[in-house]
C-alpha cells in the first residue's frame, strides 16, 4: 500500500482580493508545491489537484476544506489524472508507468494491488462507461486496462511510432490514437473487433506530429492540430479533411484546441499569445502572451482562457468580445477547470488553487 500524508500544512482561505481586481471565492495553498493537473469532480461541490511531489487531495468546494487523507503517488503525474463519471474512483497515471485508482470517499484506501503500464506513458483516457483505460506508450502501442482492478483486457495496438495521445469516441465503440510520425488512427475497440483487424482509418499528415486532436461531438469527425500550426476537421466515415486546413500561425505550436458541445465552432489557442475561433466566419482574438489553457462553457456560448501574462480572460464565443474585465492572477497560470454545470472556475499557479464565479469572475 502507498504511503498517505495528512494535509496539516494545506490552507484554503476565504475570497483575497490582489489590488482591484475580481475577488476569487476560495483559495487553496499548499506550500512549497506547483499544483498541475486540476480535475472537478462530477457533483460539481469537489475538485481534485495533483501538486509535482506527488500529493492528490480531494476539496470541497463549499466549506473550502479538505476532505480525508492526501493520497501519494511518487513521481512525475503530468497530465495523467481522471475522475470515473459516477464520480466514486480517481485515478492517477505516472511518467514512469505506474497507475493507481483510488476509492474518492475513503482516499486512504487503494483499489485493488499498484500496477504498472509498461515504458514511459503519455497520455491516458478512460472509456465513457468508466470501466476502462487506454495507455499511449513510448513503445509505440496503445494499452488497454480495467479500471479498477488494474488488469491488462485485450490485446494492445501497434504503430509505427511513438504515440502521442490516445482517447475513445463519445460512444466507446472506437479509440483514436496520434503518433509521432504524422499519423492519426482510428481503431474499433479490441473487445468489439478481433485485434488483428487493421484501423478503421489512417489520416497522414507526413513529416509533422500531431497533437493535441479533439473528438468532434458527434463522433464522426476529428479536429486535429499537426505541430506546423495546422488544424484541419476529418471525416472519419470515408477518411476525407473536410474544407480547408485552418493556419494558426507560423512557428508556433497549439497547446489548446477545443470544440464546443453543439459542434459549430472551434477555438485553438496558441503559445504566441493568440486564440482563434473557427466558424463559418472565423474571428482572431487574444492575450498579449502564450496561451495555455481554454475552457468552452457547455453550452458554446463563452470560453474561458488563460495565459501566461497572468490573466484569465472570459469570451463571447460568437462576437469574440470580453465578457465583463480581465482577471487579474498574482502567479503564473497552469492549469484551468470548470464546474459541470457550468458556474465556477478553478485555476492553479503556483501552489495555489483558485475558485472564481465563472460568470463575474467573484
Amino acid at each position: 500500500m502507498s504511503s498517505v500524508t495528512t494535509s496539516q500544512d494545506s490552507q484554503l482561505s476565504e475570497s483575497v482580493s490582489d489590488g482591484n481586481g475580481p475577488r476569487p471565492h476560495r483559495v487553496v495553498s499548499v506550500p512549497g508545491d506547483d499544483i498541475w493537473p486540476l480535475v472537478y469532480h462530477p457533483d460539481g461541490r469537489r475538485i481534485v489537484s495533483r501538486s509535482d511531489n506527488g500529493t492528490i487531495r480531494l476539496w470541497n468546494m463549499e466549506n473550502g476544506e479538505q476532505e480525508g487523507e492526501s493520497m501519494k503517488h511518487e513521481g512525475r503525474t503530468g497530465h495523467r489524472l481522471v475522475v470515473t463519471r459516477d464520480g466514486t474512483r480517481i485515478i492517477s497515471g505516472n511518467e514512469n508507468g505506474s497507475v493507481r485508482v483510488w476509492d474518492v470517499e475513503s482516499q486512504e484506501i487503494r483499489i485493488g494491488e499498484p500496477w504498472t503500464i509498461p515504458h514511459w506513458t503519455r497520455h491516458i483516457s478512460l472509456s465513457p462507461d468508466g470501466l476502462k483505460l487506454a495507455s499511449a506508450s513510448s513503445a509505440n502501442t496503445v494499452l488497454f486496462w480495467d479500471a479498477i482492478s488494474g488488469h491488462p483486457i485485450a490485446q494492445h495496438l501497434d504503430h509505427e511510432s511513438s504515440v502521442n495521445g490516445t482517447s475513445f469516441s463519445p460512444s466507446g465503440e472506437f479509440v483514436a490514437s496520434a503518433t509521432r510520425n504524422g499519423k492519426m488512427y482510428l481503431w474499433r475497440v479490441p473487445w468489439l473487433e478481433p485485434v488483428e483487424s487493421p484501423p478503421q482509418r489512417v489520416i497522414s499528415v507526413p513529416d509533422h506530429d500531431i497533437w493535441p486532436f479533439v473528438y468532434h461531438p458527434d463522433g464522426r469527425r476529428i479536429v486535429i492540430h499537426s505541430d506546423d500550426g495546422t488544424i484541419g476537421v476529418w471525416n472519419l466515415e470515408n477518411g476525407v479533411q473536410e474544407g480547408e486546413s485552418m493556419k494558426h500561425s507560423e512557428g508556433h505550436s497549439t497547446h489548446r484546441l477545443a470544440v464546443t458541445t453543439d459542434g459549430t465552432r472551434i477555438i485553438s489557442g496558441n503559445e504566441d499569445g493568440s486564440v482563434r475561433v473557427w466558424d463559418v466566419e472565423s474571428q482572431e482574438i487574444g492575450h498579449g502572451d502564450a496561451i495555455w489553457r481554454v475552457l468552452w462553457s457547455r453550452d458554446g456560448s463563452r470560453f474561458v482562457s488563460a495565459s501566461e501574462d497572468k490573466v484569465i480572460c472570459c469570451w463571447n464565443a460568437h462576437t469574440g468580445e470580453h465578457i465583463g474585465e480581465p482577471w487579474s492572477h498574482p502567479h503564473f497560470i497552469v492549469n484551468l477547470s470548470i464546474s459541470p454545470d457550468g458556474s465556477k472556475l478553478a485555476s492553479t499557479a503556483s501552489d495555489t488553487v483558485r475558485f472564481l464565479d465563472a460568470m463575474s469572475g467573484h
